[in-house]
C-alpha cells in the first residue's frame, strides 16, 4: 500500500503539476512538500489534499 506521499505525488506527476505549483494552490511550504513526498513526514487528514 502507498502513502499519502507516494499517491501525492503520483497524482501531482499525473496532472503535469510541479512542485511549486502544487505548493502555490494548497498554501505549502517547498520543505513540507518534499518530506511528505519523500516519507519523512506525515501528514493529518485536517490538510485534506484534493486535487
Amino acid at each position: 500500500m502507498s502513502n499519502v506521499g507516494e499517491r501525492s505525488k503520483e497524482r501531482r506527476r499525473g496532472i503535469g503539476w510541479t512542485s511549486d505549483q502544487l505548493c502555490a494552490k494548497a498554501g505549502l511550504s517547498k520543505c513540507f512538500l518534499s518530506e511528505l513526498e519523500n516519507g519523512q513526514r506525515s501528514v493529518s487528514a485536517a490538510y485534506g489534499l484534493d486535487f
